[in-house]
């Protein structure tokens, strides 16, 4: 019995996970929200390697999906600090490409690029920030989602709606994922 006290106690005290502390949604986030300090609160959840949990600051960030109230916010629900790049006042968008407009798969979350819009004969040249590229790798189309200035998007309203969206990604621009 005492053998069993001990195994017991050693189990308790050595063997349970550390709490860590995380941001968790204080209500339900809806996905391309942009984070306030009232939408975030702090908690403890179990420490987990395998969990990455979002860091400090995700003031002004999107969150790239749904989060429900009381969930811990994840790396992969937070963008990159597009703010820092395009400033506060952002459009979410989302096109349908073929796989080259999107690189071939060479653009990740945090890229920034210019977005070229072909509407006819007219071009709009907007910069952007990309949130997700989706689609099977080997399928015909992708779904490209990215953050763009509200003024640039009101401007371009007709080229967002029915243009041919292409990517041009210089190497040395700014990323919101640096």
């Amino acid at each position: 019995m005492v053998l069993l006290l001990c195994v017991a106690t050693i189990y308790f005290t050595f063997g349970q996970p550390d709490d860590v502390p995380v941001l968790v949604a204080r209500r339900d986030i809806p996905a391309y929200h942009v984070i306030t300090p009232e939408d975030v609160a702090l908690a403890t959840r179990e420490a987990d390697e395998a969990k990455k949990y979002a860091a400090l600051p995700v003031e002004g960030r999107l969150s790239l999906v749904a989060i429900g109230k009381d969930q811990p916010l994840m790396q992969t629900d937070v963008a990159p600090d597009v703010a820092g790049i395009l400033g506060d006042d952002l459009s979410i968008h989302g096109f349908d490409v073929p796989p080259a407009a999107v690189l071939g798969g060479g653009l990740r979350t945090g890229d920034s690029i210019r977005l070229i819009l072909r509407e006819d004969q007219r071009f709009a040249r907007l910069d952007a920030v990309v949130l997700a590229v989706a689609g099977a790798q080997d399928g015909p189309i992708r779904t490209l989602v990215v953050a763009i200035r509200a003024k640039d998007a009101s401007a371009n309203e007709r080229a967002i709606a029915v243009g041919k969206a292409s990517v041009l990604k210089d190497p040395a621009a700014p990323n919101a994922s640096d």
